[in-house]
């Protein structure tokens, strides 16, 4: 008997543990899934923002990735999928900044440039 009982609960064991992987299998598709579409939004804000005029190298990097990323989880290689579809949601969103920032700074260049000519106008009016 005891060798049926130990039987009995390796086979339960195996059946158990399978189960548990393969809802591991599904989870860990839904994750890369989840980071494709986080990825894919990322790219999109940054294309948005003038990341293709003031940030493409970091773009190009980032879409790259994201073709990757989608082109793993095709292949069935969920964990490469995830791990490469966050990096591609970094570097859209460090495009995205690099974009923004790029702007701020050419409109704060434009600013000061007629905060001077003001200046100018206001001696030129003050010396008549």
């Amino acid at each position: 008997m005891p060798f049926l009982r130990r039987a009995a609960v390796l086979g339960i064991a195996v059946l158990l543990s399978g189960c548990g992987g393969s809802d591991r299998a599904t989870v860990r598709t839904q994750d890369a899934e989840a980071g494709l579409r986080t990825a894919r939004e990322s790219v999109r804000d940054a294309e948005r923002n003038g990341a293709d005029q003031f940030a493409k190298d970091p773009l190009d990097v980032a879409r790259t990735r994201l073709d990757r990323a989608e082109s793993a989880l095709t292949a069935g290689n969920t964990e490469l999928s995830l791990r490469l579809a966050r990096e591609a949601d970094v570097t859209a969103e460090l495009a995205e900044v690099s974009a923004q920032t790029t702007k701020a700074k050419a409109a704060a260049t434009e600013l000061r440039a007629t905060i001077q000519l003001l200046r100018e106008e206001i001696r030129r009016l003050q010396a008549e």
